[in-house]
This record gives C-alpha cells, sequence and structure tokens, in this order.
C-alpha cells in the first residue's frame, strides 16, 4: 500500500480494497481445507467449447478462472489486448454433464441478475480434470470470501463482498456494477471500495494515460473524503472514539450474521490513500499534513516506516531535501533494512548534489532485492554517467533491462536514452528498430492504416 515506487510512477500504493469486508472471524474446523490464493492468481486457463445463453450454439471461447471468477473472451489475442471479458461470473459449484459428452461440465455460478448456468465442454480429457479442479477451488474460495450461497445476508452486503473481490482480481469495470457509483447513500466500507477501484483503474492505465487523467483520482479521492467525513485527514478522525462516532449504525450493518473488519483499519487505510492521493495531484503540503496525522495512527514499526518514507517523498517535492533525508533516516531506525526508505535517502542525496552518498545507497537497495530493484538500478546509471563513470552506467542498466525483461520498458528506455549520450548511436537504433516490433500498439496502428489504404 506504499506510494514508494520512484520513477515515472510514484504512487504505486496497492489501493485497500477492505480486505476481509465481509469474511468470516469465526473459528472454522474447515479453516486449513480453505484455500489461500491471491486474487489474480490464474488458477487454470484454455479453450472450452460454450454453449449460448440466448442463442443455444456452441462456439469456443478462452476461459480463465482467476481467483473465485469463471470468465471468458472471444480468443486469447482478445484477452491478451487486456479487453474486458465479454463474460464473468462468481464460480458456486462445478459437476459432471455426461448429457454434453465424456468431456462436459456444467457450471453454476452468480452474476448481477443472479444465478448463471454455464454448459462447457474440454476439449480434451486432461484440460477436463485440471478445470475442473480449478472450479472447484475457486468456487470454495468464493464461498470462504462471501459466505454461504443459500444464506448471503443482505443484497447489499454481498454486493459489496463481490465488488470487493472483483476490485482485487483488477477487474474494475465489473466491480463498478456491484458497487454502483450512482447511487446516492454508501457506507464508509463501499465508500472505501469505490475510491480504491478508481485509483485501481487510474493505475492500470498505460503511463501517457495516466498522466492525462486525472478524472479518475478526483473521483477516487472524492469517495474517500466521503468515506472519512471530511476533506482532510486529522488526529482526532482515526481515533477509536471518533471512528466509532462516524460508523454509528454503519458498523452494525446487516451482513448475514458475519463480521466486517474494525471500522478503525477502514478508515486508516482510507486516510492513507486520500493522502497519497492529495501527492498524487500536486498537493503536497496537505499530503505532509494527513501523513503526519497517520503517524500517530499506526500500530507497528513498519506502518511508520511506511508513512515516513512517504513523507519523504512529499518533503521532495517541496524540494525540502533536508527534511526528506530525515524522514527517511527516521524510517530506517524503525526498519534498518526498509528497501524504500533507503531508496527516498539515495534520491535525497541525489538531488544535494552528494552523488558518492547516493550511490552507496542505491548498491545497498540493488543488494537487497525486491520491488524497487530496477529503479534503483535506472537511479544508479543515472549517477554513474553524471560521474563520468560510462562503464558501470550501461552495466547497471543492462541489468535493469535483464531484470525487468519487457521491450519498451522504463529500463529499455533509459539504456536507448544513454546509448544515444555516449554517441552509441548504432546500439541506440536497434534498440529503437527493436521496440518497434515488439510493440502490440504499433503493429496494430500500422495494420489498421494498411487496412484503411486498401
Amino acid at each position: 500500500r506504499r506510494m514508494s515506487s520512484y520513477g515515472d510512477s510514484i504512487g504505486q500504493i496497492r489501493p485497500s480494497f477492505a480486505d476481509g469486508l465481509i469474511g468470516d472471524d469465526d473459528d472454522d474446523e474447515n479453516d486449513e481445507l480453505l484455500p489461500n490464493i491471491d486474487p489474480m492468481q490464474v488458477l487454470w486457463a484454455g479453450q472450452f467449447t460454450k454453449r449460448g445463453h440466448q442463442i443455444k450454439s456452441w462456439k469456443d471461447r478462452y476461459v480463465e478462472i482467476r481467483g473465485g471468477f469463471f470468465m471468458y473472451w472471444r480468443n486469447e489475442v482478445e484477452a491478451g489486448m487486456g479487453n474486458s471479458p465479454r463474460g464473468c461470473a462468481l464460480v458456486e459449484s462445478v459437476e459432471p454433464s455426461p448429457s454434453l459428452g465424456p468431456e462436459g461440465l456444467l457450471l453454476s455460478a452468480y452474476w448481477l441478475d443472479g444465478p448463471k448456468k454455464f454448459y462447457l465442454k474440454a476439449q480434451s480429457p486432461q484440460d477436463y480434470l485440471m478445470s475442473w479442479d480449478a472450479m472447484k477451488l475457486a468456487g470454495r474460495y468464493g464461498a470462504s470470501s462471501i459466505g454461504s450461497f443459500d444464506d448471503p445476508g443482505s443484497a447489499d452486503a454481498r454486493s459489496s463482498a463481490i465488488g470487493n473481490m472483483l476490485a482485487e482480481t483488477c477487474l474494475f469495470d465489473e466491480a463498478l456494477k456491484f458497487l454502483d457509483p450512482r447511487r446516492e447513500r454508501h457506507t464508509v466500507y463501499e465508500h472505501t471500495l469505490l475510491g480504491g477501484v478508481y485509483y485501481g483503474k487510474w493505475r492500470c492505465l498505460p503511463m501517457p494515460q495516466r498522466e492525462a487523467s486525472s478524472a479518475l483520482l478526483k473521483s477516487s479521492q472524492a469517495h474517500y473524503v466521503s468515506a472519512l467525513g471530511g476533506s482532510q485527514v486529522t488526529s482526532r478522525m482515526l481515533s477509536s472514539n471518533a471512528s466509532a462516532e462516524l460508523g454509528s449504525g454503519v458498523a452494525k450493518a446487516s451482513s448475514g450474521g458475519q463480521s466486517r473488519p474494525p471500522l478503525s483499519s477502514v478508515l486508516s487505510s482510507a486516510a492513507f490513500n486520500l493522502a497519497t492521493l492529495h501527492y498524487l495531484l500536486g498537493q503536497s503540503p496537505v499530503a505532509v499534513q494527513e501523513f503526519t496525522a497517520l503517524l500517530s495512527a499506526a500500530t507497528t514499526d513498519y506502518e511508520r516506516a511506511d508513512i515516513l518514507v512517504n513523507l519523504s517523498l512529499c518533503h521532495m517535492s517541496l524540494k525540502s531535501y533536508g527534511d526528506a533525508s530525515a524522514r527517511a533516516s527516521d524510517a530506517l531506525d524503525l526498519v534498518p533494512n526498509h528497501q524504500q526508505a533507503v531508496m527516498s535517502m539515495a534520491l535525497a542525496s541525489k538531488e544535494q548534489g552528494r552523488l558518492g552518498a547516493a550511490c552507496e545507497l542505491l548498491r545497498r537497495a540493488v543488494q537487497q532485492g525486491g520491488e524497487a530493484t530496477t529503479t534503483a538500478l535506472v537511479y544508479l546509471s543515472e549517477c554513474r554517467l553524471r560521474m563520468g563513470d560510462d562503464g558501470e552506467a550501461v552495466e547497471a542498466l543492462r541489468a535493469a533491462v535483464e531484470r525487468e525483461n519487457r521491450v519498451g520498458g522504463k529500463a529499455w528506455k533509459a539504456l536507448v536514452k544513454c546509448y544515444d549520450v555516449l554517441g552509441q548511436h548504432g546500439k541506440a537504433n536497434e534498440m529503437k528498430v527493436r521496440e518497434g516490433i515488439g510493440n502490440t500498439g504499433n503493429l496494430r496502428k500500422r495494420a489498421v492504416e494498411m487496412l484503411k489504404s486498401l
């Protein structure tokens, strides 16, 4: 949930979707049997022959069982282009359907319009067995996440739970169908979920569109403000008493006898994300106040370190590099191996012209490994280039490209620029050609232009 990603996409908090929104906290004798899977995990993917719901014809469809959901596209290319699925439903159960043939399956699922049935034919005995196992696991995961399909509690609670699951699976447009942002009144939990959904949609945009689109961030901000009951985070707002006052009648909302997470934790999550949005929207002074207020609500050293790192980033955007370095140092006092805090200190040192100290810190960040390693290598290259060490600069960028493993990615573009700066235009041009060939968007654009000319 940190916004410490550095480089071209500072702001990589994972939005809080109020985890376990309607999860059952009671001890369960079968807890050890409940699946513990990543919501983004694809349990099975492949071709099915599927019967249409309205026109009862059979067509091949590319299917993914992801998290607790069954979803399908016309073909794998359509799915690979990032298009929304043509159909999606929460898995309830699956059983053999011999009337459809030896590889026939009947999938029972749930969507906006209620229960649904999918008639499917696997394309091989192996696909039949593996997809069956995946659907059974998805059904158990869904049931453990939202409770019993037979006794779901209130309709709003069930919709919120499914919206939460869809958001965690990064199916944001589908999540909005269940959360319905047009509704006049939402609970604190639903406002928090909607804030996370809009932020997640923004994070999934390609970088140029993300930089141009503030509407999604402002929609996210509005819902977090509504969840918190005000426009700015304060220490009092996050105290247990104020949380109880704000949530009067909300925390007791019907949820089929199942429990919600403590309201104070939901509010803290919303407050953290709102402070981040103020930072992303260029309102760093407000973000500094809000992150400072959050320090008093943090319960662990790691939470405090995360907040201090974000305070460091805010100070850097205000060009207060001394304060930025001090906050990062405070974070390292709490969590000595906090990679993002090391990165913050390195960036503050770089901006202050202390390139040697910055390089040492960046090497330390690289040795730690983790999510910021590629960015640390890119900044290390920049520092070495400014210090005249062209060899280490190129070596660091090559390591970053290998780690990122993506043609046209951030490290790739940095290496192209580095070759151009060093006068190695042949290597730079070769990479530019490869990027043009490997970019699906460019290929599609050329194909469209060719078809128009014909």
